[in-house]
């Protein structure tokens, strides 16, 4: 999943979106990791996929 030009993904708990985690990718790995944990923000994600 590419949200705002990063990758990102929806994470679940018993199977109900609870939030959206984001990338930082670099050319060398992964630069950082960005979790958002809005049970409402990862419902309104899961209906855009």
């Amino acid at each position: 999943l590419v949200l705002n030009g990063q990758p990102a993904v929806v994470t679940d708990v018993d199977d109900m979106p609870f939030g959206v985690v984001f990338l930082d990718v670099r050319h060398d790995g992964i630069a950082a990791i960005t979790v958002f944990s809005d049970a409402d923000l990862g419902t309104k994600t899961a209906q855009l996929v």
